[in-house]
């Protein structure tokens, strides 16, 4: 302790010479506390459970021939063999080798990571107040949708599968968990809505659901906060056959590298059917590169990242450059101390202390200046729902936080930037950086 009284002392004794340094570790501070805290909500919310996995996942598109082709069939024509070739579809994907589940959903607002969105809202029928507000999905409960993405049960935690709920009930939905706090209250237990009436706000009221099952919130993109989905059984009726997007899960050792291009080559023969043939196969990653490249989550990423390279860059190269030239104004001091047999160790810790002395001068005024700064609504908060416990909510703990991560980052920083040139100059002979300061 006595050596950081020491310090301060010094300090306060020099402290004309340290006023430049002090306004600069302000600005610096000010800076690094709002790219940490950027970085800081972007990586805690790309940390929450997704609700879902996407691994090892890839969507099939298949379309129609046109009246023009040569090899239309206008006896494929009518919707009946549409859709009785759509299952002929289906089950030769289920056969492909390392196929382990395949799920249908209808429209574009009904598989992850689409630009697209279909929402809505529900309202309980035994208590009109309340409302939620959620995305819908159209999914075959022929098939295995929850399986291919591997839904979580809201109630364990178990991954869920299709058959697990009852779907011969035409009025069948099952919501997830945010869902059913709108419509139940905050403090209701996981699954107390199974059977519970609703219909949407659009609907007349004898167009009713029964909630079959709840599950687990799911993110709509891996950088926002999980939200509320419903997902109603389809048959698929009226739909075009671009709008029916045939999912499944592979093994990721039959998977690998270009596997949807080699699926392409060696599928596209025998998925010929009728007049149905193989529009594409995207993996899920490449939809989700391609979403958040739309929505601008990639660049908004990218430019925060060279923004804070270059920041960090310049932050290092102007506190090193300042500590470097009062260290060099200091250098017939430095040679008095290694001339008294202080170890060039010592010379360097006496320095660190005394530009840690002056970041802590500096703390309270730069946080001051960041918390008028936060209130005015320089930096973003969270929109909409929460989930319980959300961190970057708290403002007050976020701040500190983040704060204390800046703060940690700037400390190392001036180390480093004490440590180079103090190396340089404990190295002189003592009677040089003597002479040094009689200069």
């Amino acid at each position: 302790m006595k050596y950081w009284i020491h310090a301060a002392k010094q300090l306060i004794n020099t402290w004309r010479s340290n006023i430049g340094i002090f306004v600069e570790l302000i600005l610096v501070l000010g800076v690094a506390w709002y790219m940490v805290d950027y970085f800081f909500v972007q990586i805690y919310n790309r940390c929450l459970p997704a609700g879902r996995s996407l691994d090892d996942t890839y969507v099939l598109r298949v379309a129609s021939l046109p009246e023009s082709d040569p090899a239309y069939q206008v006896a494929e024509a009518d919707s009946a063999a549409m859709e009785a070739n759509l299952r002929r579809v289906v089950e030769r994907v289920k056969a492909y080798p390392g196929v382990q589940v395949v799920g249908i959903s209808y429209d574009c607002g009904s598989q992850p990571y689409s630009p697209c969105y279909s929402g809505g809202g529900l309202i309980n029928m035994q208590d009109t107040s309340r409302t939620a507000s959620m995305a819908i999905y159209d999914i075959d409960p022929r098939e295995d949708f929850f399986g291919v993405f591997r839904h979580v049960s809201a109630v364990d935690g178990h991954a869920v599968r299709m058959d697990e709920f009852d779907w011969t009930d035409p009025h069948a939905i099952v919501i997830t968990r945010r869902v059913e706090q709108q419509l139940m209250g905050d403090d209701v237990q996981a699954g107390a809505s199974v059977g519970l009436k609703v219909r949407f706000s659009w609907s007349d009221p004898d167009n009713y659901y029964l909630v079959k099952g709840v599950l687990q919130d799911v993110k709509r993109l891996d950088d926002r906060l999980p939200m509320g989905y419903a997902f109603q059984p389809s048959n698929g009726a009226g739909q075009e056959l671009a709008e029916r997007y045939i999912s499944f899960r592979i093994d990721p050792a039959v998977a690998g590298v270009g596997f949807a291009e080699r699926f392409e080559l060696e599928m596209g023969r025998q998925l010929r059917i009728g007049n149905c043939y193989l529009y594409d196969v995207r993996s899920y990653e490449q939809i989700r590169k391609g979403s958040e490249l739309l929505f601008g989550t990639t660049y908004n990423w990218n430019i925060r990242i060279s923004l804070l390279i270059f920041l960090g860059l310049n932050i290092l190269l102007c506190v090193m450059g300042s500590f470097w030239y009062r260290v060099r104004q200091r250098r017939g001091e430095i040679g008095l101390r290694m001339a008294m047999g202080s170890s060039r160790r010592g010379v360097w810790s006496q320095l660190m202390r005394e530009g840690i002395c002056i970041l802590a001068l500096a703390t309270p005024v730069a946080l001051f200046i960041e918390m008028h700064l936060a209130m005015i609504g320089l930096v973003d908060l969270p929109y909409g729902d929460t989930p319980a416990g959300y961190l970057p909510a708290i403002g007050p703990l976020r701040f500190l936080l983040t704060n204390l991560m800046a703060w940690l980052l700037v400390a190392a920083v001036i180390c480093l930037a004490v440590w180079l040139p103090a190396s340089r100059a404990s190295q002189e002979d003592p009677a040089v950086a003597l002479r040094h300061g009689d200069e």
